[in-house]
């Protein structure tokens, strides 16, 4: 957790201002050079200030070889994390994807093989820090180091640290804003239940902000070199179908996730921490919420470089979720967590909309939403009404047929002319 905190407050600024201005470079010729010199000055001045916090909560009273792994995944995590932003804005998907694949092999490996010979927690540490090594010695393979000079720009710096700093904030809340009902149910209702809800809502708000967040980090990257390429007017235009496609996948994966969520906890988890289809139906739709916010709304403010209102969303909303966490949790128990979630995200989700459409206004065909929401429908009142005994095959009944009868309708009502562009490309081929 600390690691993860420190890495966002230190350098998501860099990575941020990576993946926004690497598409222009000529007006910013120095920004990879300003970028490697400021990472290297992050380095050197997060030792002390950490050393002096670890003084101050009395973690010198802790074995200080926690202290000097922390220092090293700090490194480490920083400098793979601005690998996977420069192969992104390269639009090198595959190597991100290979490297991430042998990273999380070469972990479990060296983990397992630790853990056999009695190593413990630092087993895991141990084979976190290795495998994150090989994979930033990987992705330094695509550098061409005779072009970098390791200088810092003023007008760089100062142009990052006013769209980077806004954004480093937001992020830090929005950690916060995540893991602030955990704690109150915690302090509440006490850890037991903490357990019951975190273990079964951090399975489904991960799958479905994998699937949201990796269509993002594929599309965005995109929309800047097209607005880099062919002007602001062509960047709303490809804007406008990364919106389109965005719900496109994100509604059917929202409420097929309700639909196979239990199924799906009770497979993996088991009935040790299942909590009540409602709550689940809740959380998975806090995720979707949140989603729709960091994932559109917050790109869209970051393509017009107005970071500063990132800030403001997240804010109100963790102010918000503590107050209403406080008076529900009391009331409805770890439903009332929930509740609380829902309500901030859709205030955050309101707040940063209308921020979005002020600076960056980009018009969805609704008739193309009302298309998605239809097909969607369908596809959930099929899946619905699946249920077989045994829960696997429950489970893979549902995702099938529900895949299908969603592909199937998409093309019936030709959503976003997919129907159109399957006879062309059947039609060419003739």
């Amino acid at each position: 957790m600390i690691v993860g905190l420190v890495n966002i407050l230190g350098f998501q600024w860099l990575r941020s201002s990576l993946i926004r201005f690497y598409n222009e470079k000529e007006d910013n010729p120095h920004l990879i050079d300003t970028i490697l010199k400021s990472h290297l000055i992050m380095f050197l001045l997060l030792i002390p200030i950490l050393t002096i916090v670890g003084f101050i909560l009395n973690l010198n009273n802790i074995n200080p070889n926690y202290l000097i792994i922390i220092y090293i995944m700090i490194i480490v995590l920083s400098l793979y994390e601005l690998g996977i932003i420069y192969y992104r804005a390269k639009l090198q998907p595959q190597i991100i994807m290979k490297n991430n694949v042998f990273k999380t092999l070469l972990f479990v490996i060296i983990s397992t093989l630790l853990l056999y010979f009695g190593f413990g927690t630092w087993a895991l540490l141990i084979g976190n820090v290795l495998s994150v090594v090989v994979g930033i010695t990987l992705y330094l393979k695509g550098l061409n180091f005779k072009k970098i000079k390791f200088k810092i720009e003023s007008k760089t710096l100062k142009k990052m640290i006013v769209y980077g700093l806004p954004i480093t904030l937001s992020f830090a809340l929005s950690i916060a804003l995540e893991n602030v009902d955990k704690i109150m149910i915690s302090v509440i209702l006490g850890v037991e239940e903490n357990g019951n809800y975190a273990v079964s809502s951090d399975l489904v708000k991960h799958s479905l902000n994998m699937v949201l967040t990796s269509f993002a980090l594929a599309g965005f990257p995109l929309v800047l070199k097209k607005i880099n390429e062919k002007g602001k007017n062509k960047g709303k235009e490809e804007f406008k179908k990364y919106g389109e496609l965005f719900f496109l996948i994100g509604l059917p994966s929202t409420l097929g996730l309700i639909a196979v969520g239990p199924n799906l906890v009770n497979i993996i988890i088991g009935e040790e921490y299942t909590i009540s289809n409602h709550l689940l139906t809740l959380i998975i739709i806090s995720t979707f919420i949140n989603g729709i916010k960091s994932q559109y709304f917050d790109l869209g403010l970051q393509i017009s470089a107005k970071t500063k209102y990132f800030f403001y969303p997240a804010l109100i909303a963790i102010i918000v979720n503590v107050i209403l966490n406080y008076y529900f949790l009391k009331t409805y128990g770890i439903e009332g967590a929930a509740f609380s979630t829902v309500i901030a995200f859709l205030l955050a989700l309101i707040i940063s909309g209308i921020y979005s459409k002020k600076n960056y206004k980009v018009k969805l065909s609704y008739i193309t939403l009302v298309k998605i929401v239809a097909t969607t429908t369908i596809m959930y009142l099929v899946i619905d009404q699946i249920n077989y005994d045994i829960e696997i095959v429950n489970l893979i009944l549902k995702i099938s047929i529900g895949i299908f009868v969603y592909v199937l309708f998409t093309i019936i009502f030709n959503t976003l002319k997919i129907r159109t562009n399957i006879l062309k490309k059947i039609r060419g081929k003739k």
